[in-house]
């Protein structure tokens, strides 16, 4: 059974008045003082090894709290995961004719203050360093202090332990082993099976495979993708995201649809250098988080094209509000590259959301003197806009603001040598411009390069159609994740008593728009009841 707090109390005192014993066998002498309790004295006649009845408590690492699931080994506490590990090792070690076992786990925090008062009185526990109540490792659950003054335990450690994840932490203290991860897995008290799964592919569009845990197969689990190094390296960044959808290939193969994940590559990343990717399946247990088969894998992939013009971010605030990441949307490109996409105004200070109060579901953008369309609400997440935060104001102000090209499906960034940072975008051609690339030739009738008359006769844009079938107003978009943007100029409408203008606006003629109109007018409207 084990030891009630108050029993392990007296049963620590009365250890600490213990004369302490001299370590069997190891490479160094010890100091007699070097911490809690010098040599933890060895107690012969350990108690049954193992009692898997799990408990609660809160374990501390640097002063910081967290949970912890107790089991207890040789009678004492210790963290589950590093009772398992332990288990192994030890079965390990009786395979090899050493007997080992723990003479100290998982101190709770009444406990840690209890040594600690020894050391501030010197009336107790012989006076022997002790951490600050928080800051000792054992109140972590992962530090053991193992019977190391036995004849051939140390050596023993010293040559297994780092085979089964245990690390000798403390200089001067050879009984005191750590284990955070590593060894074979296994053990005794409710084993979980590891996550499996692969990275199938990495390439210039996305990375991709599928994650399953045995133990809940039909669930959903995360997946940690790392880019440019495994988990821990410090150059590494890593991405959690859920490995939900669905694939006709693992129905059979592993009894369960939904656990394919995919994710894009980093603009920051398309420079034609090669970059490591690790995918690590998480368990939902939380006990073993193995790197999935077929990982690492690498690709090499060049920059996007860098259509529209680029605005200027003009300071790290701006930069902030904007919510842009640096690692996923920014692109780096040499001198002559940035200056060969035209410069236009600044991005504004900090997004603004209107829509008009009479009832219609469009979601605006203020940008500058006018309002862009946001298409939809993934639109919207891509760009980390809160349609929570939309502000609603009396049509006639929202109509009398004239309309530009709608909002590029995600933010695409570039940044030349210098500290400069740019948002690339589609030129916007408002009302009584004085921009040049904006000016109409009254001649020709068309742009001052040359091409077609950006409206007809009525105001209206000149509808084309795209690759698709669908009808455009003649701006052509493409997905912000490879190339973003248009590749044409908008000319800015208003839509005073009609919807003309863009095809941000929504017609009797554009059908699949008006669908995603109202699903965003739907959402705006849910959020805003909620």
């Amino acid at each position: 059974m084990p030891l009630a707090p108050s029993l392990r109390l007296a049963v620590l005192a009365a250890l600490s008045l213990a004369s302490t014993t001299a370590r069997g066998d190891g490479p160094h002498d010890l100091p007699a003082d070097v911490c809690e309790l010098a040599i933890p004295p060895d107690v012969g006649e350990h108690p049954a090894p193992v009692d898997c009845g799990e408990s609660k408590d809160t374990g501390y690492m640097s002063g910081n709290p967290f949970e912890i699931t107790v089991v207890h080994i040789d009678g004492l506490p210790v963290e589950k995961s590093t009772a398992n590990a332990y288990w192994v090792m030890r079965e390990a070690a009786a395979a090899a004719g050493v007997d080992m076992h723990i003479n100290s786990g998982f101190r709770t925090m009444q406990e840690q203050e209890y040594f600690w008062m020894c050391y501030q009185t010197c009336n107790c526990n012989d006076c022997n360093q002790a951490a600050a109540p928080g800051y000792s490792n054992h109140q972590s659950g992962h530090a053991l202090d193992i019977n190391t003054a036995t004849p051939g335990v140390y050596n023993w450690l010293a040559a297994n332990g780092g085979a089964y994840g245990f690390t000798e932490t403390v200089q001067g203290e050879p009984w005191h082993w750590e284990w955070w991860g590593g060894g074979p897995g296994g053990g005794i008290c409710d084993i979980s099976l590891p996550p499996q799964g692969y990275l199938d592919t990495v390439d210039c569009d996305k990375v991709w495979g599928w994650a399953q845990d045995p133990d809940a197969p039909d669930a959903a689990i995360d997946v940690h993708v790392y880019f440019n190094g495994p988990a821990g390296d410090p150059n590494a960044v890593g991405k959690a995201i859920t490995a939900n959808q669905h694939r006709d290939d693992l129905c059979m193969a592993i009894g369960s649809c939904a656990h394919g994940y995919s994710l894009g590559i980093p603009n920051s990343l398309r420079d034609n250098a090669n970059h490591p990717v690790h995918v690590y399946g998480i368990d939902i247990e939380g006990q073993n988080n193995p790197q999935l088969a077929q990982s690492p894998l690498a690709f090499t992939c060049p920059p996007p094209e860098l259509p529209g013009v680029r605005r200027h971010i003009t300071n790290p605030d701006i930069l902030t509000a904007w919510k842009f990441d640096l690692f996923w949307q920014l692109v780096n490109v040499d001198e002559p590259a940035l200056l060969a996409i035209p410069q236009w105004d600044a991005i504004d200070p900090a997004p603004q959301m209107i829509r008009a109060d009479d009832g219609t579901p469009e979601v605006w953008l203020k940008d500058g003197p006018g309002r862009r369309h946001i298409p939809s609400p993934e639109v919207a997440a891509n760009w980390g806009l809160d349609l929570g935060t939309v502000v609603t104001l009396p049509a006639a102000e929202v109509y009398a603001l004239p309309i530009g090209t709608p909002v590029w499906d995600a933010p695409l960034l570039v940044k030349g040598p210098g500290p400069e940072v740019y948002q690339l975008d589609d030129r916007q051609c408002w009302p009584d411009s004085i921009d040049p690339e904006c000016q109409i030739d009254e001649t020709t009738g068309g742009d001052p390069t040359g091409g077609p008359a950006p409206t007809t006769s009525d105001g209206d844009p000149e509808p084309t159609t795209s690759s698709d079938g669908d009808s455009t107003d003649g701006t052509t978009s493409t997905d912000p994740g490879n190339t973003a943007g248009s590749t044409a100029s908008g000319t800015a409408g208003t839509d005073a008593g009609d919807a003309g203008g863009c095809a941000c606006s929504s017609d009797a003629g554009a059908p699949t728009s008006t669908l995603a109109l109202l699903a965003l007018g739907a959402l705006v409207r849910r959020r805003r009841r909620d």
